[in-house]
């Protein structure tokens, strides 16, 4: 399931939860899915953010020129102001 079905069900869940009106084993399996979907969510923001730092750690390592290079080590220009 990716991120935002994930995100979207879990908005569901937690509306299903604070409307009320469920017997007990309901609201339990509701919540058991919810924690599950928070850890999905979570282990995906996880992902994202450590990918960001690796972009942003490998953005401050390149030099300073008119050139950057790309992942198959093609160089391409910088557009000009």
């Amino acid at each position: 399931m990716k991120f935002e079905e994930s995100l979207r069900r879990l908005e569901v869940v937690v509306d299903q939860l604070e409307q009320g009106g469920e017997d007990l084993d309901e609201i339990l399996r509701l919540f058991e899915e919810g924690t599950r979907l928070v850890d999905v969510c979570s282990a995906r923001l996880t992902e994202v953010e450590a990918r960001f730092e690796e972009l942003q750690t490998q953005l401050e390592r390149q030099p300073e020129n008119d050139e950057t290079q790309t992942e198959t080590g093609d160089k391409v220009e910088s557009p000009k102001e």
